[in-house]
């Protein structure tokens, strides 16, 4: 026969099932197909989204690396394609130019990046900033952090 639980060690129960499961989803311990399938993978092949910072600013930007070794960048005011390498177990590199889409100017992006995990990264590296005649204007250190949010890298 099962014990009686009261309502407050139900509710208890039900809050440590959900946090469980939610934990499983986004990466803990899960046991099931999906994480045998991805314990240990650590190429970036797949679509991420996150931040990068340079200077004071900060801009949403989404990445998508093949498994051919190509990349491609889009934010909301730019779009970029180049090419990405292994350097070690759980790092890589990628380097792209970045073209504003008002033609203002474009952006030679190095990033060195360390991936903790199957589905984040974190980078940094020189971006140089041209404008539209090829005038370097200036140079940052850029930082990035992003989550994946699909393995598939249909679309770059």
């Amino acid at each position: 026969m099962s014990p009686t639980l009261s309502p407050t060690k139900k509710s208890l129960t039900r809050r440590i099932v959900v946090t469980a499961t939610a934990a499983a989803l986004a990466g803990g311990a899960f046991t099931g197909v999906a994480s045998a399938d991805t314990t240990g993978y650590t190429d970036p092949v797949g679509k991420w989204q996150g931040t990068v910072t340079h200077g004071t600013q900060t801009d949403q930007i989404n990445l998508t690396f093949t498994a051919g070794g190509k990349v491609c960048l889009t934010t909301p005011i730019s779009a970029g394609t180049g090419t990405w390498s292994k350097t070690g177990g759980r790092t890589f590199t990628y380097h792209l130019k970045e073209v504003f889409t008002d033609g203002s100017g474009w952006v030679d992006v190095t990033q060195d990046n360390t991936e903790p995990g199957w589905n984040a990264f974190t980078g940094s590296g020189p971006a140089s900033i041209y404008d539209a005649a090829g005038n370097l204007l200036a140079t940052t250190n850029a930082t990035s952090s992003l989550t994946r949010t699909s393995w598939s890298s249909s679309g770059c």
